[in-house]
């Protein structure tokens, strides 16, 4: 089943501001969106998280301040691509030990977290903590105006 709905915000156990309408993780839903649907998803973990978070900073106020208090990697203006990068990690199952391999992330996402200071927390203490095994930056686009026909 397909449900809308912002997997930072509702990201189940951790926390949030005392504004009352972060009491309830899933309090943002939309009226058009399927709460039980959304609580079903986001509420247990999965083997393989793969995604494309947002490029972009929050605009809103309320959401801004519920990211800061439930994700440590929300540093200065940072981009929704820190937050979502820690909520895919959550979604990930976690590893029992040696024997047991934990579950696989995939992110196409900006990295512009690796040149500007808000990715500080995610890049000093967030990613440290979890076993990457694969980072791949693609070589730079190459410009329809620039690119040379063969």
């Amino acid at each position: 089943p397909d449900a809308g709905g912002d997997a930072a915000a509702a990201a189940p156990g951790a926390g949030g501001p005392p504004d009352a309408v972060f009491d309830d993780p899933l309090a943002h839903v939309y009226r058009t969106e399927d709460a039980e649907a959304l609580r079903r998803i986001l509420g247990r973990r999965y083997h393989a998280v793969v995604g494309n978070p947002p490029y972009v900073t929050p605009k809103d106020p309320a959401l801004n301040r519920a990211y800061r208090e439930r994700f440590a990697s929300c540093h200065r203006k940072y981009s929704l691509g820190a937050p979502f990068t820690e909520r895919f990690f959550d979604l990930a199952e976690a590893s029992a030990g040696a024997a047991e391999p934990a579950g696989f992330v995939g992110l196409i996402t900006a990295n512009s977290f690796m040149k500007r200071e808000f990715g500080r927390k995610l890049i000093e203490g967030f990613l440290p903590r979890r076993d990457l095994t694969t980072w791949s930056t693609p070589p730079a686009r190459t410009s329809p105006a620039t690119a040379r026909r063969r």
